[in-house]
């Protein structure tokens, strides 16, 4: 008897994880701005206006997947007048905790970030690296939820037309972003 309860109870737990799993789509909009201790021009600050999307697959409260966020700011050197252009692109997994009651948790661990400085003078470089963000969401409207983030990538690689160097750059930001949080 024991062993049929048992099996009956494993059956229907089976079967009550596939009716709360499902494919998670979230994109997203956000502004984040920064500060950065960088070895190559000094200390600077940027804003920059992202465009980003997570992917993954969903179970009960939580989701893990691919996060993918390009972006376009400006930005200048804190002892000088050069003003800089930036381009960023970012490509991470990502680990997501849904709260029954208003609130969403992620941290992402991204796997490659570039960024690009265009500069008044004429010049540009790339830089490359990897960090992590996390952040924490307000989902209480509907459809929609309101994130703060936080972001930490070390940029190790910098190119410049034909030259490459190893770096030590390290940015933080802090974002405020709306995302659409679906589940099909």
């Amino acid at each position: 008897m024991n062993k049929t309860v048992a099996v009956i109870t494993l059956v229907m737990t089976l079967f009550a994880w596939k009716a709360y799993s499902g494919i998670e789509l979230e994109p997203y909009v956000g502004y984040e701005f920064s500060d950065s201790d960088d070895d190559v021009n000094g200390n600077s600050s940027f804003t920059q206006l992202d465009l980003g999307a997570r992917v993954g697959f969903s179970i009960l409260m939580f989701s893990a997947g691919v996060d993918y966020m390009n972006g376009t700011g400006d930005g200048e050197f804190d002892d000088s007048t050069v003003e800089y252009d930036t381009t960023a692109s970012e490509l991470g997994a990502y680990f997501k905790f849904t709260f029954p009651i208003l609130i969403q948790t992620y941290a992402t661990y991204i796997l490659d970030a570039e960024l690009e400085q265009d500069y008044s003078s004429g010049s540009s470089f790339t830089l490359n690296g990897s960090g992590y963000k996390v952040g924490v969401g307000f989902t209480g409207l509907p459809f929609i939820a309101i994130n703060l983030e936080y972001k930490a990538i070390n940029y190790d690689e910098f190119e410049s037309g034909s030259t490459t160097a190893d770096i030590d750059a390290d940015y933080s930001t802090y974002g405020v972003f709306v995302s659409l949080p679906l589940t099909f």
